[in-house]
Parts: structure tokens; C-alpha cells; sequence
């Protein structure tokens, strides 16, 4: 039974134990597994896609993000570099494009209102506000 941590970054021996034993859980779960699935197997079964729609989209957009044009820097736990995530519609569900984790996360915290993003727009070309 997995037992509540005092805060995220706890070093308490309750808590470092837990961390322990929560390690050692998931990499027996994953070695265990009869099938690891890949990112790309992950992502296209969360989006209702296939790994090939998602090889598809990664080819047209020649590997580079959907709206800054350039390639994924972020890396993950493992330290490698991360791959482009799937965007998708919150609304619809539809997948929009592969994006970088920084637009994705940018576009995301803006809420997906496209008015939201037409003002902070506006705000960079005009230099800010003018005190």
C-alpha cells in the first residue's frame, strides 16, 4: 500500500523509502510487461491515431515543430531528447500537428483561445505596455 509522501521533495526516510519502493515497483511492472509500448505507440493510442499517422505528420513537418519551425530541444528523464508532441483540439478531440514541448505548453496555458493569443501577439509587436 503506497503511503502519502510529506511533500514532493520530502527527504524524510518515510518518504525516501516510499520513493524506493515506488522505483522498484515500475521497473518490475515494465520488465514484467508482456509488451513495452514505445512514445510513439503511447501517443497514437492516446490520441485515437496510428504510429504511422504520427511517422506521417513527423515527415511532412520534416521534424520541426508545427509553429516555431524548429526541432524539439527538451529532454526527458532518460536525457534524451523528447519527441515532438501530438497537439489536439481539448473540444474536439482532433489532432491538429506536432509540436514542440515549449509551444505546446505555451499554446495550452493560453487556454487554446485563439483571441488570448491574438493579444499577447499584439502586446510583443507594440513593445508592451507604454508607461
Amino acid at each position: 500500500m503506497r503511503r502519502k509522501m510529506c511533500y514532493a521533495g520530502c527527504v524524510c526516510m518515510d518518504c525516501e523509502a516510499q520513493r524506493k519502493q515506488d522505483h522498484i515497483y515500475y521497473k518490475q511492472r515494465r520488465k514484467s510487461s508482456k509488451e513495452f509500448r514505445s512514445a510513439k505507440q503511447q501517443q497514437a493510442a492516446r490520441y485515437g491515431i496510428t504510429v504511422d499517422e504520427i511517422l506521417a505528420m513527423e515527415s511532412e513537418q520534416r521534424n520541426l515543430c508545427a509553429i516555431c519551425k524548429k526541432p524539439e530541444t527538451s529532454r526527458g528523464n532518460n536525457q534524451m531528447v523528447k519527441s515532438l508532441s501530438v497537439d489536439h483540439c481539448h473540444e474536439t478531440g482532433k489532432v491538429r500537428g506536432l509540436l514542440c514541448n515549449n509551444c505546446n505548453r505555451a499554446i495550452g496555458l493560453l487556454g487554446d483561445d485563439v483571441d488570448t493569443l491574438l493579444n499577447a501577439i499584439e502586446y510583443l509587436r507594440n513593445g508592451g505596455v507604454k508607461h
